[in-house]
């Protein structure tokens, strides 16, 4: 089975979070967090310290964007970009191997 990946990108620096590693997924209006498979501790995906809030079901969506990337793609390695866009939080998805992070 390929790999989904979540990927953040903040303050000039990168985070990847491998979605099969995810365990339970937390979410509020600032922040999601996840608790990996067999741990008790939880680290924050996304962070946001500004006023820009998440959209309710933020978590949800994000579950489902999770899914829909294995659907569509079982044998590729994706990634499901997390950005804000246009005062728009949004969640792209696209192969790994056609990710392009300058873009």
């Amino acid at each position: 089975m390929a790999d989904v990946w979540l990927l953040h990108e903040s303050m000039g620096g990168t985070e990847l979070f491998r979605a099969d590693a995810i365990e339970h997924l937390r979410s509020d209006r600032q922040q999601v967090v996840a608790r990996r498979v067999g741990s008790d501790a939880y680290t924050s995906i996304l962070h946001i310290s500004d006023r820009t809030e998440l959209p309710t079901g933020f978590a949800v969506k994000l579950v489902k964007a999770i899914g829909q990337a294995r659907w569509d793609h079982p044998d590729d390695d994706t990634v499901i970009v997390i950005k804000l866009q246009s005062g728009r939080w949004q969640l792209e998805v696209s192969l790994l191997s056609d990710y392009d992070p300058s873009a």
